[in-house]
């Protein structure tokens, strides 16, 4: 939580980043759900909480190794570490929510009432977001 704050156009820069997802291939460390969620993190701040992940896993497997040595163990804390936690319900457009998705979790970032989630085998699906079970201010 490093006082990062949104740009003045983020809500349109928001847009611009989940239309350029609609049709994207999901791909571990390239499109899944973490990166979606640093992609639009990034686009509304101009910070980048993935820099340190970036082209360091292609698989799942990869992935959890990552968030074990490179972040606080888990999707959860590591996020913890950067954002600020808040009640789901609280969370805004922008936000972003712990989802339960297929037979996991997944990252979703809230457009309105859903937040929106890389789909495989491309682009998005909309998760309603009174599913969430934790959440983050952006």
């Amino acid at each position: 939580m490093d006082g990062v704050i949104r740009r003045d156009d983020w809500p349109e820069r928001l847009q611009q980043e989940v239309e350029a997802a609609k049709t994207r291939p999901f791909s571990w460390g390239v499109f899944d759900c973490c990166l979606f969620a640093a992609d639009c993190v990034q686009a509304m701040t101009g910070h980048d909480y993935a820099e340190d992940f970036r082209g360091r896993y292609l698989s799942r497997f990869g992935a959890m190794r990552c968030l074990k040595h490179i972040g606080a163990g888990d999707i959860g804390k590591t996020l913890d570490n950067m954002l600020e936690p808040i009640e789901p319900g609280l969370a805004g457009r922008g936000d972003l929510c712990l989802l339960p998705w297929r037979a996991d979790l997944a990252i979703g970032v809230v457009i309105d009432h859903r937040c929106a989630v890389p789909a495989v085998p491309a682009g998005l699906a909309f998760v309603p977001k009174r599913d969430a079970v934790r959440a983050w201010r952006v």
